[in-house]
């Protein structure tokens, strides 16, 4: 999950950062005094009650089918031990249906898998959309409460403690939480 939140983050933050340039470099050219901001959107994401809520919410909703595939492998392992420890002790028939039971499981274990990996994904996707929304509408309430002209959330080494404007989108996203 964490590399693909990575990779989705940093798309989101190249984006911003684009945005963000193309904005400065046009209002260069005028002699007014901006007040520039930037926003660690990683540290958003990771520091932000939403994304821990996000995280539960996508737990809770997989448990089950987690379990389910966790019983189904007990069961597999089960019938392969049985299989390789009691072969001496069954007669030909036996072992054919036992081995074929093996590779019925087996296989119904693998598509439980597979779905399981292909709708965590998906869902995942979808609850990284949904918080990217969430923290882009946070940014944008926050710069416009706190008269930013210009706000930067990629692409910045470093920035001074004046113009991070970090903590006010965390405490934003926490004061919307708890409302």
């Amino acid at each position: 999950m964490k590399s693909s939140l990575l990779v989705i983050v940093a798309r989101f933050c190249l984006y911003l950062s684009v945005l963000s340039c193309i904005a400065s470099i046009w209002n260069v050219a005028t002699a007014e005094q901006y007040k520039i901001g930037v926003v660690d959107a990683m540290e958003v994401l990771e520091q932000s009650p939403q994304a821990e809520q996000m995280a539960t919410e996508l737990r809770m909703e997989f448990e089950e089918r987690n379990r389910e595939i966790i019983d189904m492998q007990r069961l597999v392992t089960d019938l392969n031990e049985r299989l390789t420890n009691d072969t001496l002790n069954m007669n030909e028939t036996e072992v054919a249906r036992l081995d074929r039971e093996l590779y019925v499981k087996g296989r119904e274990l693998q598509r439980m898998e597979d779905q399981y990996k292909e709708d965590l994904s998906f869902r995942r996707n979808e609850i990284l959309t949904a918080l990217q929304d969430e923290i882009i509408e946070a940014i944008e309430i926050v710069s416009e409460q706190n008269q930013f002209d210009i706000v930067l959330t990629g692409g910045v080494n470093w920035a001074s403690s004046k113009i991070n404007m970090t903590p006010l989108v965390i405490e934003y996203l926490k004061n919307k939480l708890k409302k």
